[in-house]
Parts: structure tokens; C-alpha cells; sequence
């Protein structure tokens, strides 16, 4: 199975045989990219793969916060799949790869192409974490978000051409 986003929807391919628990994933990954990144600022396209941390690894961390959120996971299947995603994240070769090797490499290396969506998912847990522990739970990574999507919104009005990650960074 697997899909990709378009400029107006996704596509998503399947054998006869796919198992219905990774599709729940991947269609509820796959429609998060209607909002992330398009809504929170555009991606190079010279070098889109050195962003995917946050276009692929952000849209992961609100993909399986959308599934809890949404009651389609128990927490249980939310906590399964995060660890998961952790021990995987250990478990690559390139873990420690900057992020170069990934610009060159994404889309020739399976090991590469994994780096991405797995060390932005986890620098998203971990952000999302120190929000709320530094603001006392009143703040998380939804707040900045929703922010960066007030921002790029104005910027695309004014006649700008916003980077999500740019955007992110500042």
C-alpha cells in the first residue's frame, strides 16, 4: 500500500490483499497534507526532501494525534504505534545522517527515505512535550501551528510566497 498528496486531494494504491489497519493510517495521513504543509507555508522545490522533516514528519505526529483525538485509535494503539515508531527510528542505519544525505538520497535509499517522516514525528513529540510542560499543559504544538497558519495565510495575501519551515523557524 502507499499513496501520495496532490495539489487538490491524494492518491492512494492498495493490493487485494491490504490489511484495513495500515489504510486507516495512510488515508488519515494522506488526507492531512490538505493542511500540512499547504496551509502552514509552501516547500522548496529544488530541495523539498531536506524539509520532509516537517511535511512528512509533522503530518505523521498530526496524523496519529488526529487518529487518538478522533477516537479511531485507543490510546493504547496510539501509544503502540508511537514506540513503534521510536525502536524504528533507533533501529535505522542513518539515524544520525544530516540532512544532505536525505536531499540526495530520498528517493534511492529505503533507509533514507524513512529518516524524514520518523525524526520529524519525534522532534514534533518531543516540541509538543516541552510546550506543555513549560506552559503548564496551557499551550502545545497545535498553538504554534494554528499560528503559522494565520501567518503564511497573511503573507500569501500580502503576495508573499511563505516556506513552512521558514515560517516554523521564525
Amino acid at each position: 500500500i502507499g499513496g501520495t498528496g496532490l495539489d487538490d486531494g491524494f492518491s492512494i494504491y492498495a493490493g487485494t490483499d491490504a490489511p484495513l489497519e495500515p489504510m486507516r493510517y495512510l488515508l488519515a495521513h494522506e488526507n492531512m497534507h490538505t493542511w500540512s504543509p499547504r496551509q502552514l507555508g509552501g516547500m522548496p522545490q529544488d530541495t523539498e526532501a531536506g524539509d520532509y522533516w516537517f511535511s512528512e514528519g509533522f503530518t505523521d505526529f498530526l496524523t496519529h494525534r488526529t487518529l487518538l483525538r478522533s477516537g479511531i485509535w485507543s490510546l493504547e494503539e496510539f501509544v503502540e504505534h508511537v514506540n513503534g515508531e521510536m525502536l524504528a527510528y533507533a533501529a535505522l542505519p542513518s539515524r544520525l545522517a544530516p540532512n544532505s544525505v536525505i536531499v540526495e538520497g530520498f528517493w534511492s535509499s529505503p533507509d533514507i527515505q524513512k529518516l524524514p517522516y520518523r525524526r520529524g514525528m519525534l522532534l514534533a513529540l518531543y516540541w509538543d512535550y516541552r510546550l506543555r510542560q513549560t506552559t503548564g499543559g496551557r499551550r502545545d504544538l497545535d498553538d504554534v501551528l494554528a499560528a503559522q497558519t494565520v501567518r503564511a495565510r497573511t503573507l500569501r495575501e500580502a503576495g508573499d510566497d511563505p516556506m513552512a519551515t521558514a515560517l516554523f523557524a521564525t
